[in-house]
């Protein structure tokens, strides 16, 4: 972000509640002051517990706005414009901008205009007096949502952020007053009246250490009637015990110090104590005063109550390293135990465990019961996690549904068995979360110190891994990690490198597989299939890299080379006299999420730009796509129907839907799987279910492919089926787009 300061003339009438506000910032003397450590620190907790790259404390001026405390960001001051800062103090609620582009307010922004400013969430810092003298906000350069959560804590840090302004601001006036008893020789009776403007407690102590100065600010924060200390001894009436009530001997007491030797000292670790045997934390100054002859006379101490800076600190800490839902270790409180406890295990030659949960299909409890029922369950998962484990031993919560434990002291390397099936027992009891019951079980993955690791990195990722094998397994078990897991990983790390450079330097193709019209015998259908020639490795089966993408997200860019060399194919057949041709390409449900929802758009545009129409392409799904209503999958299957585009759906039979499901979504094709047309005979079961689900298809006025067709067998009990497609070896095996060509032209 650059300087967008300059000059403005033409600013419009100041209202008197804008005069009086200034006014109020006025009085805080915080324009153009030095940097706040604890200011700093809050911008910097702001900016990476919400992700973001720009988090700014703002002073809101006549005609400026001026960062305090800025993180991200060396700008400290620009142009007061209306929109943002200047338009979220005129806010009683926080200033929320989730796209600054199309957001009217702020579209004419110079900060979004020249910057590139795209989300924006300003809470005003009000004073006690019901002013708003500025912001704690956050700035991203792409749009985006902010949470529940993330608002709350951005809220809490603003009342934080006034509470040490308004408390700088305090101690400025308190350290004025300190000069000024420094450069003048008042009289008792001036003193005393300057003494009693104070906020801060202030006493004069004698040689014998008897209180014989005592403003009113001191009698009220010892919880006393004004002058009540005059004449007593000051360490046996507020400062005779510490705060966990051992003894506070007088000659360890810095204020008897100051008397002694006459250095002035500045403490903020210590309590005074109330006439009612309550305690505060204070921080205290010593001043040596000195008679004419520069004899030590006596000393001055300044005290104030910093009860709410204590517990500012406080929530700062808990912020930082807590997480706010359940109110475990985070991720960063968790990695550095994870190595104190390694440092610690290595120094006794002693065993410790790390595990990794992960809650099973909490996304589907979260997507059918609300966010709010989820947030309940996460925290009655901690409770429960806790009541398995020793007070010695971490609970943390990394985020989302996950959770790790540190185990240590182990006396056996098995010991964490017993653990981990305590909390699969306790896990799979049931949930009551208002008036609704939920179950839940968890997948666990179990590494071990120096067995398995001995970083912090390792054991993570051990576990990490571990806990997916549990996942794969089945679920709601536990898994010890492995070294050939690591192989795996390894192996797997290197397909993901390969995937990148596959879609770079084009090493995928395709093969074309005919569907064959059982009543006519027409080929006019085809399937896409990919192959992937590795430069190295040769030919790579999609069965072992298609997952991969998915699980990395490049199956999306995948899916669009598919798409367009699919595309390209038919209008290369056209040039051949081949028309009314139909290519069926797998789409993959990740291509179907919220983040990719742009993508079929563009292929409508595509296919009339190559000069083609929806009925040249059809899109094939599996069944499991159906199950996931939350990515609106019927909306987006009906906008392929109303292009034009069919839609098949994939391995019928194999997968989780019910009959509901194909009379609710726009659904052309049934594919009927080829584990029931292998061992195809006459009175066989298989027969009877492909008998069954052809009925069942044409009723619902959907046709329906066969895979699989590997004998003249097979093709005649299809057909006598009523089937209306098939595809398979006998009929032909996937063509290179050459012999593809070829097998449609009769060449």
């Amino acid at each position: 972000m650059s300087n967008l300061h300059s000059n403005h003339n033409n600013l419009p009438t100041v209202s008197q509640h804008e005069l009086a506000r200034l006014q109020e910032l006025r009085s805080f003397d915080v324009l153009d002051t030095a940097p706040d450590a604890t200011l700093d620190a809050i911008t910097t907790l702001a900016a990476r517990l919400l992700g973001v790259p720009i988090a700014l404390i703002n002073i809101v001026d006549a005609e400026r706005i001026w960062a305090k405390s800025h993180f991200g960001t060396d700008v400290t001051e620009y142009q007061f414009t209306p929109g943002l800062c200047s338009s979220a103090i005129l806010e009683d609620q926080p200033y929320i901008v989730q796209d600054a582009k199309t957001d009217p307010r702020t579209a004419n922004h110079p900060l979004v205009i020249e910057e590139g400013v795209s989300f924006y969430v300003g809470i005003p810092l009000k004073t006690q007096k019901h002013f708003n003298i500025g912001t704690l906000c956050v700035i991203d350069f792409k749009p985006r949502l902010i949470t529940p959560d993330e608002l709350q804590t951005l809220q809490e840090l603003a009342v934080i952020a006034i509470k040490i302004i308004q408390s700088a601001a305090t101690e400025k006036r308190y350290n004025q007053i300190q000069h000024i008893e420094k450069e003048f020789k008042l009289t008792e009776l001036q003193n005393q009246l300057i003494l009693n403007s104070t906020v801060e407690g202030i006493h004069v102590i004698d040689l014998q250490g008897m209180v014989i100065v005592e403003n009113l600010s001191a009698s009220r924060l010892l919880g006393r009637v004004e002058g009540d200390l005059l004449g007593r001894h000051a360490h046996s009436t507020m400062h005779h015990h510490h705060a966990d009530y051992t003894e506070y001997d007088v000659s360890d007491c810095p204020i008897y110090k100051t008397l002694k030797d006459g250095l002035p000292r500045t403490v903020s670790n210590e309590v005074f104590w109330r006439k009612d045997g309550t305690c505060f934390p204070v921080e205290y100054s010593t001043s040596p005063l000195k008679d004419l002859d520069g004899n030590i006379c006596g000393t001055t101490v300044v005290f104030r109550d910093i009860t709410t800076r204590r517990a500012n600190e406080a929530r700062i800490q808990q912020l930082a390293y807590y997480d706010a839902l359940t109110g475990l270790p985070n991720r960063t409180l968790f990695i550095d135990r994870l190595e104190q406890e390694i440092k610690k295990s290595y120094r006794n030659n002693s065993h410790m465990s790390l595990m990794f949960i992960d809650l099973d299909r909490f996304k589907e409890i979260n997507d059918t019961l609300g966010h709010y029922i989820g947030d309940q369950l996460l925290v009655e998962v901690a409770k429960r996690l806790k009541s398995c484990v020793r007070e010695s031993d971490t609970v943390a919560r990394l985020g989302g549904d996950e959770f790790t434990i540190i185990s240590t002291d182990l006396l056996e390397v098995s010991a964490e068995e017993l653990i981990v099936q305590n909390i699969l027992a306790v896990l799979a009891r049931p949930f009551t979360l208002n008036n609704e019951t939920v179950y839940l079980s968890a997948s666990i993955g179990i590494t071990v110190y120096p067995n398995d690791g001995v970083t912090s990195e390792e054991l993570l990722k051990n576990a990490d891994q571990s806990m997916y094998a549990a996942k794969r397994a089945g679920r709601n078990r536990y898994h010890y990690f492995t070294a050939s897991m690591q192989d795996h990983a390894n192996s797997r790390l290197r397909l993901v490198t390969d995937l990148h450079n596959a879609i770079k330097n084009k090493e995928f193709y395709l093969m074309y597989q005919p569907i064959v019209n059982l009543i006519t015998g027409e080929v006019k259908k085809a399937e896409a299939l990919i192959r992937w020639q590795h430069p190295t490795k040769g030919l790579i089966s999609p069965l072992e890299f298609i997952a991969v993408a998915e699980e990395v997200g490049l199956i999306v860019d995948i899916g669009q080379w598919v798409f367009e060399e699919a595309v390209q194919q038919i209008s290369r057949l056209q040039q051949l006299g081949v028309y009314d041709f139909q290519i069926s390409i797998n789409k993959s449900p990740v291509q179907f999420s919220a983040a990719n929802d742009h993508h079929h758009h563009a292929w409508f545009s595509h296919l009339a730009a190559m000069g083609l129409t929806g009925d040249n392409i059809c899109v094939e799904i599996t069944e499991g796509l159906l199950l996931d209503a939350s990515k609106g999958i019927k909306e987006k299957l009906q906008a392929f129907r109303d292009a034009g585009i069919q839609v098949s759906l994939d391995d019928f039979g194999t997968g989780y839907s019910s009959l509901s499901y194909l009379n609710q979504y726009a659904i052309d094709y049934i594919k009927i799987d080829r584990s029931f047309v292998i061992n195809l005979s006459q009175n066989t079961s298989d027969f009877a279910l492909c008998e069954a689900i052809i009925a069942m298809a044409h009723k619902l006025n959907m046709k329906v492919v066969a895979e699989g067709i590997e004998t003249e067998l097979q093709k005649n009990l299809l057909m006598q089926a009523g089937c209306d497609f098939a595809q398979g070896y006998y009929l032909s095996k996937p063509l290179s787009t050459t012999d593809f060509e070829a097998y449609l032209t009769g060449k």
